[in-house]
């Protein structure tokens, strides 16, 4: 019986120390260049917005962060450019809101944003596909400038629909 366990222990040890075949981790391509042609564009707002948006300094700052997002060309300009925002959005949120836009609804647009852009960070970071990410920061962007026309074109009090 020990002559049995001693044979099969050998041939075990001598299966298992294949020579030759060595596993080798899926490498995974780095990217360096960084497609911004299959973003999703800047929406535009209505005159009257962008009267209202001229007077607000900090957003215009914002805005010309996010312009720069589509003149990247590789990941280092983004990890730029994404620092640049978070820093802006920053400044945004402790500045001075217009009377029209100061409501919850612009400011929680506001805070999905940061966790947009605190998702391409971490996709940055983290060396993860980020073509999704920025494409998610760049929409919920366009929501929170979509919500300035609703804010303004609602010609209806508010007053008066909650009060009947």
């Amino acid at each position: 019986m020990p002559k049995i366990l001693l044979i099969c222990l050998c041939l075990l040890s001598l299966l298992s120390c294949k020579e030759g075949e060595e596993t080798t981790l899926p490498q995974r391509e780095e990217l360096t260049s960084f497609p911004t042609d299959s973003l999703p564009r800047i929406d535009t707002v209505n005159r009257e917005v962008e009267d209202i948006l001229q007077t607000w300094p900090e957003y215009q700052e914002m805005e010309s962060a996010f312009k720069r997002v589509y003149q990247t060309e590789n990941r280092e300009d983004l990890v730029l450019t994404v620092d640049e925002l978070i820093e802006k959005q920053k400044a945004l949120e402790t500045s001075t809101y217009p009377t029209q836009f100061d409501t919850p609804k612009i400011k929680s647009r506001q805070k999905v944003l940061k966790t947009y852009i605190l998702k391409v960070k971490a996709a940055l970071i983290y060396r993860q596909d980020l073509v999704e990410p920025t494409r998610d920061m760049l929409n919920s962007y366009n929501a929170m400038r979509k919500q300035f026309d609703v804010i303004v074109n609602n010609k209806l009090e508010n007053e008066l629909i909650l009060d009947e």
